[in-house]
């Protein structure tokens, strides 16, 4: 009898635990959703979007120079997939094409500092909207 109700308060508590509402992610990502209008007005509403994610530049830049300007500094990462052709972004400072667009947006005010065309993600964006 004991042994039942044990099993019986855990698959409670499971349920509870699991039925209960979330109020974010479990990610950094969550603070940045706000930054998605500033991006999709960047890429001028070309692309899809794949997701978005925050990361600490210095960090980034180990694997991607061009984000070493940014020091230490929070970004988020907003990225498009699609056909990005020269020109087509007038915030990209290379006139490279790509299959995706990557806008950093600063955590802060939500405002674009640098949008890149690439071949490949820098890095995963676990989190799709």
């Amino acid at each position: 009898m004991r042994r039942l109700g044990a099993v019986v308060a855990a698959a409670s508590l499971l349920l509870v635990c699991c039925a209960s509402p979330r109020n974010s992610l479990g990610a950094g990502s969550t603070a940045c959703f706000k930054a998605i209008p500033a991006a999709v007005s960047e890429v001028g509403r070309k692309g899809s979007l794949v997701g978005v994610r925050q990361v600490n530049a210095a960090r980034l830049a180990q694997r991607r120079p061009e984000f070493r300007r940014f020091g230490n500094e929070n970004l988020c990462l907003v990225a498009f997939r699609g056909n990005f052709q020269p020109g087509d972004l007038p915030g990209a400072g290379s006139a490279q094409a790509g299959r995706y667009a990557v806008v950093a947006v600063d955590s802060r005010r939500a405002t674009v500092v640098a949008t890149y065309v690439m071949d490949h993600l820098p890095l995963r964006f676990r989190h799709p909207v």
